[in-house]
């Protein structure tokens, strides 16, 4: 059984490995300029940054997830550019807990979860078009590369006809249609709190008590 194991991890390996160089390489290409984008993040939302550097860890894994406060996981398997994936993830780690403890009060843990998404793409966004048109540009090209080096989304299950694969299926699709539905129903009131350049805590709160009455629960 080991051997038989070990021996379909090799394919695996020998199939995937070439991918993560050629993934790890581009993104040592732009190393700087990805931070720098952090740095912006940081400065515009007025949170220091709490490490010295992001490690990045390169996963054959169709998401992306901040791990604790100095690290994130970028799923090789999502067909989205990578600078994007990099600058949400680590935003997410720039915030910490901050959205779903204070979205906490008006909801449950699992809209709690879809609003500190639907915030955090605000945010991303926000950075983004801020770049120069030269950091823009490059950033563009970076883009058109890394979705060549990406695969596309495995399906939810090897048998997506199961009912495990149906329900997965139904999961993702509600997760990204109430983040969609947060992150229009904050829009406005995002773009208007951010130019008063609060303290980012109390922008939060208050985006979150003007749309008190959008919120919902699971």
């Amino acid at each position: 059984m080991l051997r038989k194991a070990f021996s379909s991890y090799q394919e695996y390996w020998e199939e995937a490995h070439p991918r993560l160089r050629k993934a790890e390489a581009e993104l040592e290409r732009v190393r700087e300029d990805y931070e720098a984008l952090i740095v912006m993040a940081s400065d515009m939302l007025g949170i220091p940054l709490r490490m010295k550097e992001l490690d990045v860890y390169l996963l054959d894994a169709p998401s992306g997830e901040p791990i604790g406060d100095r690290a994130i996981g970028f799923g090789m398997r999502l067909p989205v550019p990578s600078f994007l994936l990099v600058l949400h993830e680590a935003i997410h780690v720039l915030v910490g807990q901050t959205i779903r403890l204070l979205s906490g009060r008006y909801t449950d843990d699992e809209h709690a979860e879809y609003i500190d998404e639907a915030i955090v793409n605000l945010i991303t966004s926000s950075v983004l078009s801020r770049l120069k048109p030269s950091l823009k540009e490059k950033f563009d090209q970076t883009e058109k590369t890394i979705k060549r080096l990406v695969s596309p989304l495995p399906p939810y299950s090897e048998r997506p006809e199961t009912v495990e694969g149906r329900e997965a299926l139904q999961r993702h699709n509600t997760r990204n249609r109430y983040i969609e539905y947060y992150r229009e129903a904050f829009k406005d009131d995002w773009t208007k709190l951010t130019k008063q350049k609060r303290d980012f805590n109390r922008v939060i709160a208050a985006l979150l008590e003007r749309n008190s009455n959008r919120i919902k629960h699971g």
